[in-house]
């Protein structure tokens, strides 16, 4: 298999999807609304609007599915065309640890926008990213399969949806990418705004609010906090009363309550 062309180019752009099947760019990334439905931990790249839907599609679609203690993201092609027609990423349970080396040197390729094509019609693994870093300013959510690829930059970009990118290293795809997360941020599979209204632009209240949301709900932080740590849970109850505080933006605010309200009720004492 030929390497991957720059992502700053029209060239599709081969790789293999989940180690079994390849895919290859196209012109044609998908049009949908991300959802970053918190409380579900999941990045939803799709048309359907609940879980039954979903089924339906993955019944008329082929690709990568979670089943029974399997950890898979969602990859769906149609099957006469083979192309991309929704995407699921489960966000990874792990921040990157404090101190990591984070690759900054190297400016990361460009995102060219781009659809799937899969090489042929058949279902396949996709394992889950495992580890994550998201900007303190709340820029961008980079999630990677293992945390070495961190300190990594990326071969090539390719955009599949507005703001949603995969993430390709020696020639496979090893992640993805969700530009200003807080933007997205929704509950279950609600798109974040009425389809009638223009998607606004998050505060830097709730951006920076979303970061450390991340930070105190993922690994090895929330372990501290189900430890009781006492420096873990002064943090956690800071954000929470800092975002039941914040007045503006509060559609997203309300999302990011949910979850740390969920946390506190659950594990305090």
């Amino acid at each position: 298999m030929r390497p991957p062309a720059s992502a700053n180019t029209r060239e599709p752009t081969a790789f293999p999807v989940g180690g079994t099947v390849d895919a290859e760019s196209t012109a044609r990334p998908l049009r949908f609304t991300p959802r970053l439905d918190l409380p579900g931990q999941q990045l939803i790249v799709a048309g359907y609007t609940d879980a039954r839907e979903r089924d339906e599609q993955v019944a008329d679609t082929f690709g990568s599915v979670q089943w029974l203690w399997s950890e898979n993201d969602f990859f769906r092609f149609d099957k006469d065309r083979l192309e991309l027609c929704s995407a699921t990423f489960y966000l990874p349970p792990r921040a990157a640890p404090h101190g990591a080396k984070l690759c900054r040197e190297a400016p990361v390729p460009s995102s060219a926008p781009a659809g799937l094509r899969a090489g042929e019609p058949t279902d396949f693994e996709l394992p889950q990213a495992t580890v994550f870093r998201c900007a303190s300013d709340g820029a961008e959510l980079v999630c990677l399969r293992t945390p070495g690829l961190l300190a990594r930059q990326p071969y090539a970009v390719i955009g599949i949806a507005p703001d949603v990118d995969l993430l390709i290293h020696d020639g496979a795809l090893t992640g993805w990418r969700l530009s200003d997360p807080a933007r997205w941020l929704t509950d279950g599979f609600a798109r974040p705004f009425p389809p009638s209204d223009a998607i606004p632009a998050p505060s830097a209240r709730t951006r920076h609010h979303l970061a450390e949301c991340l930070r105190l709900t993922s690994a090895p932080v929330v372990d501290a906090v189900l430890d009781q740590d006492p420096a873990a849970w002064r943090d956690l109850l800071a954000l929470q009363r800092a975002v039941h505080a914040q007045a503006e933006d509060r559609a997203r605010a309300d999302v990011l309550q949910s979850v740390l309200d969920r946390l506190v009720e659950d594990n305090g004492e």
